[in-house]
């Protein structure tokens, strides 16, 4: 999951669920968060499932240590304007 900051890094723990690592990278824009996912060797979060995004609600979104900004996910239409795909295929 991408945050969209123009300050320091956001801080925090990776968060391992089954065979996924989540944790939170920085980016003014979402393609530079997606950048930043990359680099980690990741791509911004695709939602498999009701009780993923469920989860990361519960363990991200919902957490009063992080800090309440925007954020990315990998749904985009980055190739095709309004056609949307997820940054991980």
């Amino acid at each position: 999951m991408g945050a969209a900051s123009s300050s320091a890094p956001t801080a925090m723990a990776p968060i391992t669920r089954g065979n996924s690592l989540y944790t939170i990278v920085d980016g003014p824009s979402w393609t530079q968060a997606e950048a930043n996912a990359v680099k980690l060797g990741g791509n911004l979060i695709t939602f498999n499932s009701k009780d993923e995004l469920f989860w990361v609600q519960d363990n991200f979104l919902s957490n009063p240590s992080i800090p309440k900004i925007a954020y990315f996910t990998g749904l985009n239409d980055a190739r095709i304007e309004g056609v949307y795909e997820w940054s991980s295929g």
